[in-house]
């Protein structure tokens, strides 16, 4: 009788144990998700895309042929340089401020260390 009551009061409070350590997995990954909210993608960062991307199909599929899909990337490095270029004009012709300059222009800042998250988010803040 003693090693039914071990058993079953081991089973109970093991059970619960793994319970709440799975419980406060998702809450955590749950948090970690709130965390990443701030990297949504703008609508003139997404129409830039789709016009790109309409370039390469033609038939509105949504795919491409893999051999298109290095000119995408160039021409969507083109247009982000184009757009840095732009800023650095802005800069030197007085148009906007340094302070201005330096939070639009987070990618090519070599003067900061910047995180990954950091660099999405300029990314697709056009």
């Amino acid at each position: 009788m003693a090693a039914y009551m071990y058993f079953l009061s081991f089973m109970i409070v093991v059970s619960f144990i793994f319970l709440n350590l799975f419980i406060v997995v998702i809450f955590e990954s749950f948090e970690n998700s709130k965390n990443e909210v701030h990297l949504k993608v703008s609508t003139l960062a997404f129409e830039k895309f789709r016009k790109i991307w309409s370039n390469f199909d033609h038939k509105g599929s949504g795919y491409i042929e893999v051999e298109d899909l290095p000119p995408l990337v160039e021409m969507i490095l083109d247009e982000e340089i184009a757009w840095v270029q732009e800023l650095n004009e802005d800069l030197s012709n007085g148009l906007i401020e340094k302070e201005e300059y330096e939070s639009k222009n987070v990618m090519f800042n070599l003067y900061k260390d910047h995180h990954f998250l950091d660099i999405a988010e300029a990314a697709f803040e056009l």
